[in-house]
């Protein structure tokens, strides 16, 4: 008798990349496993208990229970190779690349969730979505060019030169703002300055999450500075980023993704955030060297068995 694969998908509502999750996890499933599986979806604002016991931090996850070993699997599962090779159905040798990206990104967001939860005594989930790369000129951020946003920048050098950015509204500068200092909400309607240095420390651990995990993964040196908090609008921001890059402004990379926080226990509070990474596309490309490097040296030491 075949093996009986028991998952879990664990979704944030009914957003599109919960949607999404759920079609390309059916369509892999109903193709390669039939009848011989079954899937258990959670909602992680229905059932906050399930998630805090199986230890959820972002959303989509899906687990694989059984067979052993147990693996997740985080993101909207657009990834089918990734996805059969989570499953242990089908393994392809090929360039590994953009998953190994994306892994780096996934890996921040979790040390992101777990940090807010302890920095706010609850838990907190990040609904992560699809991260591409494109040049800076090419970006339509999902927020209105005309509203004004707040935007904590903060930028890096060392072996590489890069300056993370995490905008949000106004509006939800103040909820979190009430949530970061454990005010009740709706209280803050203008930013005082402790009201800004919650919301850069809160910038300082997405930003700095995300430059540490890259950094232990190529080895590459990254030395943070101090976070900036400014409000503005979108085209001003970019414009006055841009301004970092003095040498290179037409060839200046963006790794953005949109992600939001899910508090479950207040009602399901969501925070709706867009993230930022620029780096020039020759020290992306050294970024991605460094990845292949670390890659073949992982797969060297485990044919020679010293791992």
């Amino acid at each position: 008798m075949e093996t009986k694969y028991i998952l879990k998908l664990y979704i944030t509502g009914n957003t599109g990349n919960s949607q999404t999750a759920t079609k390309n996890l059916n369509n892999i499933l109903e193709a390669k496993l039939k009848r011989l599986y079954t899937l258990e979806i959670i909602d992680v604002l229905k059932k906050p208990e399930l998630a805090i016991e199986d230890k959820i931090l972002a959303t989509p996850t899906l687990i694989k229970v059984s067979p052993e070993p147990a693996k997740r699997i985080i993101g909207d599962l657009s990834d089918k190779e990734k996805v059969l090779s989570g499953l242990d159905l089908y393994v392809q040798l090929e360039d590994m690349m953009p998953e190994r990206l994306q892994s780096i990104h996934e890996e921040a967001c979790l040390q992101t969730s777990d940090a807010l939860a302890r920095l706010i005594g609850k838990q907190a989930v990040v609904d992560i979505a699809s991260q591409n790369v494109r040049r800076v000129e090419e970006l339509v951020p999902p927020l209105s060019p005309a509203e004004t946003i707040a935007r904590v920048c903060l930028p890096v050098n060392g072996g590489t030169k890069g300056i993370a950015l995490l905008l949000f509204s106004r509006q939800t500068a103040f909820h979190l703002s009430d949530l970061l200092i454990g005010k009740a909400p709706g209280t803050t309607n203008k930013l005082d300055e402790l009201d800004e240095s919650a919301l850069k420390e809160l910038g300082n651990i997405v930003c700095g999450s995300y430059f540490t995990t890259l950094s232990n993964h190529t080895g590459i040196k990254m030395i943070e500075h101090i976070a900036q908090f400014t409000f503005d609008k979108i085209p001003a921001i970019l414009e006055q980023t841009m301004t970092k890059f003095p040498q290179n402004q037409d060839g200046v990379l963006a790794i953005e993704t949109e992600f939001n926080f899910t508090i479950p226990t207040l009602r399901g509070l969501r925070f709706r955030t867009y993230f930022l990474v620029l780096f020039e596309t020759a020290q992306y490309e050294a970024i991605i060297d460094s990845l292949e490097e670390a890659e073949r040296d992982f797969i060297a030491e485990a044919a020679a068995g010293k791992i």
